[in-house]
């Protein structure tokens, strides 16, 4: 399907959902959409839409499900997006939106999915994130975020996914973090500026199987409670100043394959990589 959305679906009053998603669709969203006050779902994804996502968004008080991703959609995320407090999935990813992640984010309390990577987002992560604490998968990589990564995160206590990488963030790795014991996947690698110590806390993530660290400004040396991380399969640290030896323990875990530049340590002898397997020889 291909041209316009028209203004008269405007008119679809009692319509609970409406997938156009997968066609060509061009032009911008028309504001008529804002009368579908009993939409629950409502998925544009994968068109070629471009325009700004309309304000009137905050008028569909029952939406559930808004899958905006990859299209051309531009202009900064309405606060009104905020209003949509039983949203559960939220995705506006591939797009190319600017400004800041609104903070009215934090009132979707019912929120398990947030995508807002591949655009060109900037300002800080807002610590409002802090209040989702359904949120499974906050995904933020590939913008232009800066500032520090609020500690609130760590408030996350059921997520498993927190993608923050490919921005300009600074600061250090909040100890908050090791209050997310659900979390399996963290990635902070590439483009950040994030410096100090790797906090001793993230021993505590032992459902933790992917840690990516590396393109970083990260000092001090590994922390020996990383070998309670016993499910890790990908640990990723180079391009850091770390220095000291690597902990012989996380050596030892089992289906480990880190990739280790033994130039990022003082001591490299004791930090050497087996050609045959990729784990580090302790």
């Amino acid at each position: 399907i291909d041209g316009s959305i028209p203004t008269e679906i405007g008119d679809l009053t009692n319509l609970d959902r409406l997938r156009l998603d997968g066609n060509n669709l061009i032009g911008s969203i028309p504001t008529q959409i804002g009368s579908l006050t009993t939409l629950e779902q409502l998925w544009l994804y994968e068109n070629q839409l471009t325009g700004s996502i309309i304000t009137e968004i905050g008028e569909l008080t029952e939406l559930t499900h808004l899958f905006l991703r990859n299209n051309g959609i531009d202009g900064s995320i309405p606060t009104e997006i905020g209003d949509l407090t039983n949203l559960d999935r939220l995705r506006l990813d591939g797009n190319d939106l600017i400004g800041s992640i609104p903070p009215q984010i934090g009132s979707l309390t019912t929120l398990v999915q947030l995508y807002l990577y591949e655009n060109q987002l900037t300002g800080n992560v807002p610590s409002e994130l802090g209040e989702l604490t359904e949120l499974t998968n906050l995904i933020l990589r590939t913008n232009a975020l800066n500032g520090n990564i609020p500690s609130e995160l760590g408030a996350l206590v059921a997520l498993k996914n927190l993608d923050l990488n490919s921005n300009t963030l600074s600061g250090n790795i909040p100890t908050e973090f090791g209050n997310m014991l659900a979390l399996t996947s963290l990635i902070l690698r590439s483009n950040n500026n994030i410096d100090g110590d790797i906090p001793s806390e993230l021993g505590e993530l032992v459902a933790l199987t992917n840690l990516n660290l590396r393109n970083n400004n990260l000092t001090g040396t590994v922390p020996t409670q990383l070998a309670s991380l016993v499910d890790l399969e990908d640990f990723r640290l180079y391009n850091n100043g770390l220095s000291g030896d690597f902990p012989p323990g996380v050596c030892l875990i089992t289906g480990l394959n880190p990739i280790i530049d033994c130039a990022d340590y003082t001591s490299a002898s004791t930090c050497t990589v087996d050609g045959s397997t990729g784990n580090p020889s302790c």
